[in-house]
This record gives C-alpha cells, structure tokens and sequence, in this order.
C-alpha cells in the first residue's frame, strides 16, 4: 500500500510543479497582458504611429510615421528592437513600449511570387 502511494505521488508531482509555466495554447501569438499594456501607457513616449508592417524570409521592415525602418533602426530618437506581424518593440529613454497596428486595418497575406 506504502508503495502504491509513493508512485501516486512521485507522478502527480512533476504535474503540479510546472502547470503554472506551461503556455495557453488558445493565446495569439502576439498576446500581452492587461498589466503590461498599462504600465506602457503610464510611462511618457513620443508620438508614433505604426502604419504597415513587412515580414519575409531573412527581411522584417516596418512603416513608422511614414518611414520604412528595420531592426536596429532608430526613429523619433528611439530604436526598434523587433517587429512581429501586428506590433513593434521599441526602446528609447523612457523605456520600451510597444506600437501596434490599427484594428480596423484589413490585413493580407500577400503571396509572393507575382
């Protein structure tokens, strides 16, 4: 009996211990958290806008105030530090901040080739 409930705790351990790190796989791929979101709307940033992004093999560009800028580029005296499909990560003095792409915005795939 001993035995039997010492498997039954060895293997219900392991589950436990790391339920609260596995990702939720129902969550977009480009989700933030409530709690992130405000603490960038807190902090003080320049006035930018993301108007179109550009994702392809070997090449990530975006269109930030009506300037195309890749990775490492720096914008209204701030740098970009990724760009995803919908959003920007930006990061300058007052910290980083992420701009993203207006909703009512009908995104494409566009096919390559044509």
């Amino acid at each position: 009996m001993f035995r039997r409930c010492l498997v039954l705790a060895m293997m219900a351990a392991p589950a436990t211990a790391g339920a609260s790190e596995l990702p939720d796989p129902m969550r977009p791929p480009d989700f933030e958290s409530e709690a992130a979101d405000e603490a960038e709307q807190a902090s003080p940033r320049p006035s930018l806008t993301l108007q179109s992004t550009l994702i392809a093999p070997g090449r990530r560009s975006a269109v930030i105030n009506g300037r195309s800028v890749e990775v490492g580029a720096a914008v209204a005296g701030v740098r970009v530090v990724a760009i995803h499909a919908t959003k920007v990560r930006l990061r300058g003095g007052q910290g980083a901040f992420t701009l993203r792409l207006p909703s009512a915005v009908n995104r494409q795939k566009v096919e390559s080739g044509e």
